[in-house]
């Protein structure tokens, strides 16, 4: 797969997962979860209950590693301008 056509699609379904990260808070010795995540430059927190879903773990997981790839494509994709540049100009 190319590398913008693989950027596309991982852009297309970062749009459908959730944002955040999963808070445990300690309230008169119970425990309760929260997702955390940023709106507008602003914390945003829903309460998630004494227990964390366990479908919603699996889908923040999911997201960070569709954001580590997506990094790396971008990396991938600068270094490569970056040869093509100096190949155009006759450095290579």
């Amino acid at each position: 797969m190319k590398l913008k056509e693989e950027e596309e699609r991982i852009l297309e379904e970062l749009k459908g997962l959730v944002k955040g990260c999963i808070v445990r808070k300690e309230i008169s010795g119970k425990e309760y979860y929260y997702l955390v995540w940023k709106e507008g430059g602003k914390a945003k927190w829903k309460y998630l209950g004494k227990d964390v879903p366990k479908d919603l773990a699996e889908k923040l997981e999911n997201r960070k590693k569709l954001e580590e790839r997506l990094k790396e494509i971008r990396k991938r994709k600068k270094e490569l301008e970056r040869v093509i540049r100096q190949f155009l100009k006759g450095s290579i």
